[in-house]
């Protein structure tokens, strides 16, 4: 860890501010092991931002048998989104792929760093809704609605739509699952077309469409399209090299709360979810190369950590007004943490291939073919 924070330009103030966060965190965890409660503030969105949480923990890594002080956190969320996902039915209302996408990720790269067998089953479950949720044109809609209309069309809202930002949280989730080994039909296929899938949204100008295919000013579906290729391992086709180029030439990063400036939303100021546009682009600069990450890195981090609050924690620069998920400081704390593992993040997902080796599978199955050491394991003794 310290050889690569030399190496990429991490500091000792980023990695104190990243032990503080997760610290923070460890003290706001519930003791079902969900998140959180903090100076009478209820979490309001337990299930994703114990995910994202979780996800903290493991790219620092911090595993329940190689932590003395994170690991019984470590395993508490573990159990907390076992039982979650195991309890379970379908995913129908609107934001529940969000939340199916970004759980399924947390699951999948716990298991590939711990290969706990209790985490496999739940793991497998959310990949196998998120497979069976893929549109034809390998993209994913709220509620997983299927698209069956052949052409582009951003008039027909109905049958047609698809969305970037459900889109990466569930490619996120299948690289996850991809890496760790977690075998299931259909998932060499459902790689293969979110490939596809990404680079029919950019533009020739380099930016990534949100709901229609082309640039539409969203800084934060411009570094999740490119990170999603990425990781995928098509980080130097043309929609990477041409999206990383749209952002050095116009994406400056200042941390303003948007009403700061006189004005609600503007390219210069960050967007109504500026930690989850900050949390794709830090991403996608690192892998674009050196000096496009230098550029970056020599901006966002140390601004950052001077925002941290003494406790530990992050809020979020948005209007006070705005009533999102990012009014939480779980979300903002993970997220940032996140990107401040970046230069040595430990988890799974971050292998970067040249090209991802997948072989296509002949056959499907209904069935989630859950054996019984799947469940096994999974209670862990921690000290």
């Amino acid at each position: 860890r310290e050889d690569a924070l030399d190496e990429y330009g991490g500091s000792k103030e980023t990695e104190a501010a990243v032990l503080a966060a997760l610290r923070w965190l460890k003290r706001t965890q519930k003791d079902d092991g969900s998140w959180g409660e903090y100076e009478g503030r209820e979490c309001n969105h337990p299930v994703p931002f114990s995910s994202f949480a979780l996800l903290a923990f493991l790219a620092h890594g911090e595993t329940p048998t190689e932590s003395d002080e994170f690991g019984t956190t470590v395993r508490k969320a573990m159990q907390y989104l076992r039982d979650h996902m195991m309890g379970k039915d379908k995913v129908k209302k609107r934001d529940q792929c969000y939340i199916n996408g970004i759980e399924t990720y947390a699951l999948a790269e716990a298991y590939g760093m711990t290969k706990f067998p209790f985490l496999k089953a739940p793991a497998r479950k959310g990949l196998k809704m998120i497979i069976n949720g893929q549109q034809k044109r390998g993209g994913w809609n709220y509620g997983y609605k299927a698209s069956n209309v052949p052409e582009w069309d951003d008039e027909a809202e109905g049958d047609v739509r698809w969305d970037l930002s459900v889109s990466v949280w569930q490619i996120q989730a299948l690289k996850a699952g991809y890496v760790a080994d977690i075998k299931i039909p259909g998932i060499g296929r459902a790689i293969k077309k979110s490939i596809t899938f990404c680079q029919d949204v950019a533009y020739k100008d380099g930016g990534f469409g949100y709901s229609s295919p082309g640039w539409d000013g969203r800084w934060g579906m411009q570094g999740a399209g490119i990170l999603a290729l990425q990781l995928l391992g098509e980080k130097n086709c043309r929609e990477v090299r041409k999206g990383l180029q749209k952002v050095k030439e116009g994406m400056p990063f200042e941390w303003k709360r948007p009403d700061e400036t006189g004005e609600d939303e503007s390219p210069a100021t960050p967007e109504k979810w500026p930690v989850y546009t900050w949390y794709y682009l830090t991403q996608a600069m690192f892998h674009g190369g050196r000096s496009t990450w230098n550029d970056w890195n020599n901006i966002y981090p140390e601004t950052v950590v001077e925002r941290q609050k003494s406790d530990g924690h992050w809020e979020m620069p948005v209007r006070e007004d705005r009533k999102n998920w990012g009014r939480d400081p779980w979300y903002a704390t993970s997220l940032i943490a996140l990107t401040l593992q970046v230069y040595y993040r430990y988890l799974p997902t971050y292998e970067m291939p040249e090209k991802l080796a997948i072989k296509d599978e002949e056959k499907d199955s209904s069935s989630l073919d859950v054996d019984s050491s799947d469940t096994e394991g999974l209670d862990i003794d921690v000290q």
